[in-house]
């Protein structure tokens, strides 16, 4: 609207000026008829002041579609920031139930590992008992190892899960942090 009005003053102002440089003219060409000077005068003025209100119905269209481009723009970044911050809000809940597994897993591996010590040692005070008993604990302890080893690896495997994720949440911010910013701009 105001760059309509300004589109508007601007015209008016050529207009003045252009009827200024028409009277000059006249006079140096020695074309002093008032009565025909005074009616080309109204007859141009109002065929200005027409196209005039034409460019006027033009700017206000503009600024019609800016407003609604403008209302439109603000929609779907308020629907933007709604989703991302759902999923922020879904991706926090993944990571702190994937931490928290992690350190459930932590504490198992931990306690096997004690476990395991604890077999060791046992195997090693019982070293005169039959061959029998000897194979059951190796058995044991081959078993352990092996959830240890699984309990490390599911530890690693929550590990890049949630550093996945988080990487994920910092994409999603950035993209959200680009549309308010573009929205700025317009």
């Amino acid at each position: 609207l105001i760059k309509a009005n300004g589109e508007r003053k601007s015209i008016f102002d050529k207009c003045e000026l252009l009827e200024k440089e028409l009277n000059l003219a006249k006079v140096k060409l020695g074309d002093s008829d008032a009565d025909t000077s005074d009616l080309e005068k109204i007859e141009n003025l109002s065929m200005e002041l027409a196209s005039t209100k034409a460019e006027l119905e033009a700017a206000n269209k503009k600024v019609q579609d800016y407003k609604t481009m403008a209302q439109s723009s603000e929609k779907t970044l308020e629907s933007a920031t709604t989703a991302s911050g759902d999923f922020k809000n879904i991706t926090l809940a993944k990571i702190k139930e994937l931490t928290d597994e992690l350190k459930i897993a932590k504490e198992a591996a931990t306690s096997r590992q004690e476990a395991l010590e604890e077999l060791t040692k046992d195997l090693s005070t019982s070293r005169g008992e039959q061959e029998k008993v000897v194979d059951d604990l190796k058995a044991q302890i081959n078993a352990l190892k092996t959830e240890i080893e699984t309990s490390k690896s599911n530890q690693i495997a929550f590990e890049t899960q949630r550093n996945n994720a988080t990487e994920e949440m910092k994409i999603y911010k950035a993209e959200a942090t680009s549309a308010k910013d573009n929205y700025e701009r317009e």
